[in-house]
């Protein structure tokens, strides 16, 4: 399995190249490429060997590579009607993925603070894991 880490590096730059080609809504298209690139210097600070993390930075990129496509749509001319049609619909588009990438950021950063132990000797520590994730 490739490097999460690498994959993610790999679909920022792509970002950065698709928002040079971008026609319409360049502005959202800067705007969302420099919160993008704002992923960089967490992903640099953050250990690569913990396999949560690992999972965490691969969702990262699924939802990076969601504002790659949704960039890269707007490299395409379309009629004035269409644009017409479909402004409020990239709008949301735009906000769901900006959304989605400072949510799957605060995560990560809050994993990057928060250690888990997985000793589950202690009762009061399975009582606090139970009340916090009953699944777990």
């Amino acid at each position: 399995m490739p490097d999460p880490f690498d994959a993610v590096y790999g679909v920022i730059k792509s970002c950065k190249n698709a928002k040079d080609r971008a026609v319409q809504n360049k502005k959202r298209c800067v705007h969302l490429v420099d919160i993008i690139e704002g992923v960089e210097p967490t992903l640099e600070s953050i250990e690569r060997d913990s396999m949560m993390r690992q999972k965490q930075v691969s969702k990262l990129k699924d939802v990076i590579e969601e504002a790659q496509k949704l960039i890269q749509k707007q490299s395409k001319r379309s009629s004035f009607m269409s644009q017409m049609c479909f402004s409020s619909s990239f709008k949301e588009d735009f906000d769901w993925v900006e959304k989605r990438v400072f949510q799957h950021m605060e995560m990560i950063q809050f994993n990057r603070y928060t250690s888990v132990s997985t000793n589950n000797s202690s009762p009061i520590r399975t009582q606090k894991l139970n009340a916090v994730a009953p699944d777990a």
